[in-house]
């Protein structure tokens, strides 16, 4: 079993895009609402808010942490934790030319989170007047490596 620390690396991973960590939110509210109302077991309500891998994390994060349903106020503190952890994901932009593939952005987002110190969540954004590379917003910077800008300064 893994500690809480590293299930929630785990469970961040699974956010690629901003989308994502919006429809993650969304799930979450849902989760913390109706937690302690419903006769859904927690692995039935997970399973019908979040993805399968997210489910799954979810749930051993709670048993790895020792939180029963009796314990409510342990659970709820645990879920808006995580919610208040995604809420402030910062978000990278992406700009290119094409949209990428799903196995294009999870090997991007997993290049980023090895290579960077932040994780972060991708906002990509299809520009076909950029040709081939990539425009890059973060943190107040921007990064042109585009094909377009490589022309316009060797003409």
């Amino acid at each position: 079993m893994k500690n809480a620390d590293a299930l929630n690396q785990v469970l961040l991973a699974t956010l690629i895009t901003h989308t994502d960590a919006k429809r993650f939110l969304e799930s979450m509210d849902e989760a913390i609402a109706n937690a302690f109302s419903t006769r859904e077991t927690l692995e039935e309500l997970f399973g019908r808010l979040f993805s399968h891998d997210q489910k799954e994390v979810l749930l051993e994060l709670i048993i790895a942490v020792g939180i029963t349903r009796q314990k409510a106020a342990n659970l709820q503190k645990l879920l808006e934790g995580i919610r208040r952890t995604v809420a402030v994901i910062p978000i990278m932009e992406l700009t290119v030319a094409v949209e990428p593939s799903e196995l294009a952005l999870v090997r991007i987002k997993e290049w980023i989170d090895t290579h960077s110190h932040t994780k972060v969540v991708l906002e990509i954004k299809v520009n076909p007047r950029v040709i081939g590379g990539v425009k890059i917003a973060f943190d107040g910077k921007y990064h042109d490596y585009t094909v377009r800008k490589t022309i316009i300064e060797t003409l």
